[in-house]
């Protein structure tokens, strides 16, 4: 009987240890480990099966420091716990929402149909993180701005598709935050006007067709999450 029991609650510690492992604490989220691994299995997928696409959205809070300074740190939490929620609400099964850590946030959209389909999951993303929170009686207003990547770029690393999320995201703090912007390396042929082969274009959430671009070659050197440098050259159009 002592055997049976000691057996189970190994398991359980086991358990316990992997979800600890994986899952982000504050949130339940998967975390930056268990992304990279579902991220690598999504390269590998669309390397073997043509017609298998995917999109990264690397998603980060307006403002956050300022609200998390502004409400104390256990309110910030308390919010970070409700984006992630939102942004959980607005996924398929088959998706992964994960929190890297602070309010950085990042998505993968997994056998995605079109890119008009994953426009649709961005709108509804800004839409809804828009909207205000009520956490403890404090009405709280924080947007996002999302860095986009899709597998039509080739890639083949899942640090490259990170790096290259974070530095859409980085362009759209730049020019106004609460939108989202899609990378597309130098030279890359305009699809349907959603990317410019010089840079990105980028989408408000109310739709304004605020357009960017971005100067910069992916063979740059590596550009890790919240380390991206200014682009070399930008131009915003009207």
């Amino acid at each position: 009987m002592g055997s049976f029991s000691d057996v189970t609650e190994r398991r359980a510690l086991e358990e316990r240890l992997r979800h600890q492992a994986l899952y982000d604490s504050l949130t339940g989220l998967p975390n930056r480990v268990l992304f990279l691994d579902r991220l690598s299995h999504a390269l590998a997928t669309a390397e073997r099966q043509p017609g298998f696409s995917y999109a990264v959205l690397w998603l980060d809070l307006d403002n956050f420091k300022d609200l998390n300074d502004g409400l104390g740190h256990l309110m910030g939490d308390k919010l970070l716990v409700r984006v992630a929620d939102r942004v959980r609400r607005h996924l398929r099964d088959t998706d992964t929402a994960a929190r890297f850590g602070g309010d950085e946030f990042a998505v993968l959209l997994e056998d995605v149909a079109d890119l008009p389909s994953v426009d649709q999951v961005l709108q509804r993303l800004l839409e809804h993180l828009g909207e205000p929170y009520d956490i403890e009686g404090h009405r709280v207003v924080a947007t996002a701005s999302i860095g986009v990547v899709t597998a039509t770029n080739g890639y083949e690393r899942p640090e490259d598709v990170l790096r290259d999320a974070d530095v859409a995201m980085y362009r759209v703090k730049s020019s106004g935050r609460a939108s989202y912007a899609t990378f597309s390396p130098p030279g890359h042929p305009d699809r349907n006007g959603l990317l410019d082969g010089n840079g990105l274009t980028g989408n408000g959430a109310k739709g304004t067709g605020r357009k960017t671009e971005l100067y910069q070659s992916r063979n740059d050197a590596d550009l890790q999450p919240g380390t991206a440098r200014p682009p070399r050259t930008s131009s915003p159009g009207p």
